[in-house]
Parts: structure tokens; C-alpha cells; sequence
């Protein structure tokens, strides 16, 4: 009888997390978004600790995820939805302020493209 690998832990980047087209779902009884000020306050204080340490990560917790049948890119998130979500709203917003920048033709150069320096993981 084959041997069914139950628990597949690894660690990973958010940006491969939300990269290659990959559909997480939050089932319906998953509780609403309830982080509050504090909980956000320690998330940027995190961000602003990356920024400033390039070679560091930031170890967002563990992310229980159960692969649909349907397709090896969908996941439910059993846990850890309040932390994607609140990641991908920071991204969400980062992106449109610097399309904005873009539009304005403001930091014009070093806005259009995304830039890897060399050794960044794309860890957060």
C-alpha cells in the first residue's frame, strides 16, 4: 500500500505563497478579520525591522493550508488567514502607491520595474 505523506512542512516566502496563480480560500467557518491596531502596530514594527536589517526575514507563523482536489493551486486556509489577508492588504497597498508615484512621474526610474537586490530572498 502507498504511503500518504499526511503533515508537508516547509517554509516559504509570502512572495511564493501568493505567487504563480495560487487561489486560497477561506472556508465559512473561519472567523471574521478581527485584527485590531495593536495587532497591525506589531506587523509594521516587524516590516520597519526588515527594512532596515536587508539580510533578516520576517517569521510570519505557521499557515495551515489543505490542497484541493481540484487543482495543486487551490488551498483552503485552515489557519493563518488573518495573517495573509493582512499581508496581502499591505502589498495591495504598496503597490498602488507606487503605481501612483508612476502616474505622477514621481521616482519614476526606480518605480516602474521591480528590483531583486542581489541575495534578497523576497522573504517577509
Amino acid at each position: 500500500m502507498a504511503r500518504i505523506n499526511l503533515l508537508d512542512t516547509r517554509t516559504t516566502s509570502f512572495g511564493d505563497l501568493i505567487g504563480n496563480g495560487k487561489i486560497y480560500r477561506v472556508p465559512p467557518f473561519q472567523r471574521d478579520y478581527s485584527w485590531n491596531e495593536e495587532n497591525w502596530e506589531d506587523l509594521w514594527q516587524d516590516i520597519l525591522l526588515l527594512q532596515a536589517n536587508s539580510d533578516s526575514s520576517h517569521y510570519m507563523g505557521a499557515l495551515v493550508l489543505q490542497s484541493s482536489s481540484r487543482s495543486d493551486k487551490e488551498f483552503t486556509i485552515i489557519d493563518g488567514q488573518q495573517r495573509l489577508a493582512t499581508l496581502s492588504i499591505v502589498s495591495i497597498a504598496v503597490i498602488d502607491k507606487i503605481q501612483k508615484l508612476v502616474e505622477r512621474e514621481e521616482q519614476k526610474e526606480a518605480n516602474q520595474e521591480p528590483r531583486n537586490s542581489e541575495g534578497d530572498s523576497g522573504n517577509i
